[in-house]
């Protein structure tokens, strides 16, 4: 069976803003005008309806979508539901969550093959907070079971100062359950989007060196970079809020509301030259799919992927062989009429902002 071709990458915010654990590096625990519910929700929008409206033929192919919370993503069983019906209709399908969700992981692992070899499941090491309620043991039974059971896996972990003093007990437990170290994120401060951490940034590379994470040192790279290339976010990869439809180009820049009406066409534009962020904070998902194509960047399976000490990976084969793809490959670039029209109409939209401000000033 031939591998689908990789059309576009969905970023999905769900809308769940409970959580089982309170971590000090997270960025609501960050804000002190926010604070987690103490009870998850019904989604304002069924899964059948949300998957209706994310259906291939509507997105245009076959489509990477990560489902990831404010809060725990697999609190709510209605998660569940929706991986399946978008795993059904031929999408592959990313959970970040933080391993705890026993039961809920378990209907996961109940789905049929031809469903777990397209899903991936990233659990986040929160190492401070396992440990504190006696959950370590359980995280990494759920992570075992879930590749016993064919689906995917990924170990995350944040590079927080906390965890530096059990850095040694950290590699020898993932040693010992995963046979392999997990990837490591680099710790944001919101809402500068500068790094959170005491150390120098010397010492936070020597520290955090020891688990040879290629997506750490990859971010590294472009962490305070501009990204000034055209980059095609808004049409190959976009943020979706399932909590209303909402659809933006990355993580701002409005595009349209795709659950008004599930039956519209999608008007997909790329971002372009103008990309409003100090720098691509989620480089090694946008970037590495090849958002970018003028830029050189490994792939998200070259990042993500690993090979345990005792010959397992963590990725089906199925799943290397779809992120192995770049989008670039199964996308039309811009023509340069198109790239111009883009161009200005950045220009308008500045120039209409710098009025209404004028206009209000003037007012005032």
């Amino acid at each position: 069976m031939s591998t689908p071709r990789f059309k576009r990458l969905i970023e999905c915010y769900v809308p769940i803003y409970a959580c089982n654990f309170r971590c000090d590096y997270c960025y609501i625990k960050q804000n002190p005008s926010r604070d987690f519910e103490s009870r998850v929700e019904k989604f304002k929008y069924s899964p059948e309806y949300i998957a209706k409206c994310l259906r291939k033929k509507r997105l245009g192919g076959t489509c990477l979508i990560n489902l990831c919370a404010g809060g725990e993503t697999l609190l709510s069983e209605e998660v569940v539901e929706l991986a399946k019906y978008l795993l059904e209709d031929g999408h592959f399908v990313m959970i970040v969550n933080n391993g705890t969700c026993t039961k809920n992981i378990q209907k996961l692992c109940d789905f049929p093959d031809n469903l777990k070899e397209r899903l991936w499941l990233r659990f986040s090491l929160h190492w401070l907070e396992l440990k504190r309620l006696n959950l370590i043991d359980h995280f990494f039974d759920n992570v075992k079971n879930c590749k016993n059971n064919g689906i995917s896996i990924g170990v995350e972990m944040v590079a927080s100062d906390d965890y530096i003093p059990f850095i040694p007990e950290i590699i020898n437990k993932c040693n010992d359950e995963i046979k392999s170290l997990p990837e490591i994120n680099i710790a944001r401060k919101d809402p500068e989007f500068t790094t959170l951490t005491n150390l120098s940034k010397e010492e936070y590379i020597k520290t955090w060196s020891v688990f040879n994470s290629k997506s750490f040192d990859l971010k590294l790279k472009t962490v305070g970079v501009k990204r000034r290339e055209f980059c095609y976010a808004g049409d190959w990869s976009v943020t979706l809020d399932l909590g209303n439809g909402n659809m933006s180009k990355c993580y701002s820049c409005f595009l349209q509301n795709i659950f008004k009406n599930p039956n519209s066409k999608i008007k997909f534009e790329a971002m372009g030259k103008k990309c409003p962020l100090p720098y691509c904070h989620n480089s090694h998902l946008w970037m590495a799919i090849g958002n970018i194509p003028t830029l050189e960047f490994p792939t998200l399976l070259e990042i993500r992927s690993k090979e345990c000490s005792d010959g397992t990976h963590w990725l089906s084969k199925t799943y290397q062989d779809f992120i192995s793809q770049k989008v670039y490959e199964n996308n039309k670039k811009y023509s340069i009429f198109k790239r111009a029209v883009i161009k200005m109409s950045h220009f308008v939209k500045s120039l209409i902002s710098k009025l209404k401000h004028l206009i209000r000033k003037v007012f005032k």
